[in-house]
This record gives C-alpha cells, structure tokens and sequence, in this order.
C-alpha cells in the first residue's frame, strides 16, 4: 500500500494528545491536580488562618496552570513542532509493506521495520506509532481512503505488539 500525505500542526496536536492519553495517569493527571487544588483553595476560603488566605492567589495561580497544560499546551507545542521542523512541511510518501514502512520526502529516505515499533494508538484523525514510550511517528488519517484505513490498522494489529 503507497499513500502520499503532507503534515499539519492540527495532526501534531491530536499526535500529542493521542500521546498524552496512553494511559490512565497521564490523561487525567492534570485534571486531578486541579480538582485537588481547587479543593485546597476552597479550605484557604473558609479557613480563619491569614496565611492561608494570602495563599490562595497563588492557589488559584496553579490551578490555572495545570488547566492549561492540559487544555492549551497540546496546541502550542504542536504549532511550535511543526514549525521548527522543516521535513514535516513538506509531502512525504509512505510505503507499507510486509516488511516495514518506507518514508520518502524531499530530505527524507528511510525504511523502518516493524519490530522498531513498540506500541500504536489512534484517535478520530491520526495514527500514532510509538518507537519508544516517549518517540513516535504519526500518520494522519486522511491520507488513506476508508478501504485502507481499515487495511492499515489490521496490518498494524497484525505487526505491532503492545
């Protein structure tokens, strides 16, 4: 199977938020945090203790943090990846085979077996497979029709454990 495709930051985001949901504690972690300083600033309110209740600034500070390296972060580094990364703005050819994968771009030319690849998850736009528990290559999902998208995520099942 050959598809040509050309990256975006909109496939980066949804590849770092696939990345972040790989499990449990990652995918809520900053969420808990929040709920928990949320709670620690509603005990600065009621608290009669002064020094807690100069404290909560700073309470509220942090919860606003951990928002948004949820919610915003994704997008900001996704824009930031794609940007300093000259290879990913431009097309690149993907070749699956019984093998491995064969990228090929203006400045790129490698075959990749698939024993390199540890793990792979997907969300509604890309494929995201994972070379080691913080590496990854994503694949968007648009650049196969529906028939091997299918194809694609049984040759995936079928080659990559985990």
């Amino acid at each position: 199977m050959q598809v040509t495709y050309k990256l975006s930051a909109e496939d980066y985001r949804h590849a770092l938020i696939t990345y972040r949901n790989r499990s449990f504690l990652s995918r809520w972690f900053m969420i808990l945090l929040a709920g928990a300083l949320a709670l620690w600033g509603i005990i600065q309110i009621n608290s009669d203790q002064s020094w807690m209740r100069w404290s909560l600034p700073g309470t509220v500070v942090a919860i606003c943090v951990a928002l948004f390296a949820h919610w915003g972060s994704p997008h900001l580094n996704a824009r930031r990846q794609f940007r300093s990364t000259p290879s990913a703005q431009e097309p690149i050819s993907l070749d699956v085979n019984d093998e491995g994968m064969h990228f090929r771009s203006a400045t790129t030319d490698a075959s990749v077996s698939w024993n390199h690849y540890c793990k792979w998850s997907e969300d509604e736009s890309v494929f995201v497979l994972f070379t080691s528990a913080i590496l990854f290559v994503l694949i968007p999902k648009r650049a196969f029709d529906r028939d091997k998208v299918v194809l694609f995520k049984e040759i995936l099942c079928q080659k990559i454990r985990g």
